[in-house]
């Protein structure tokens, strides 16, 4: 799960994210992925380690997207800060970004399709970006 300190930012605000998030130690290992689906539906901007962008990849395209970390039993994070974001007063598309954690089945995304299964948890938080 992801927590935000606002739900809607202007150019110069800044935007903290905190992650909780855990896999059960008798479970198999999975992949965490950290990101933001832009207004547009299709991009995704993702995390590799906290306040590391990885860059973008495309929702229509899974294996574009670099995942967080592999997760393996009994992982476990409680309300780690993972991204410190300053909003730029122009450049970025204004609207409703979709921020997200989610944990997939290790490997399970390299085929590029997406497949019933893949996803074992989705955690989703609206943010606006109105400069």
């Amino acid at each position: 799960m992801l927590d935000a300190n606002g739900a809607s930012f202007a150019g110069g605000d800044t935007l903290t994210l905190h992650l909780s998030a855990g896999n059960p130690s008798s479970a198999p290992p999975v992949d965490l992925y950290v990101g933001g689906l832009f207004p547009d539906g299709n991009t995704i901007v993702f995390l590799t380690a906290s306040n590391v962008f990885g860059g973008l990849g495309q929702l229509s395209q899974p294996a574009t997207v670099g995942r967080f970390t592999t997760a393996g039993g009994g992982f476990l994070v409680t309300r780690d800060p993972i991204l410190s974001f300053t909003f730029p007063v122009s450049g970025l598309q204004a609207g409703v970004y979709r921020i997200f954690t989610a944990l997939f089945q290790a490997g399970s995304l390299v085929d590029n399709t997406w497949h019933d299964g893949d996803l074992v948890w989705l955690s989703v938080l609206e943010v606006g970006y109105f400069p």
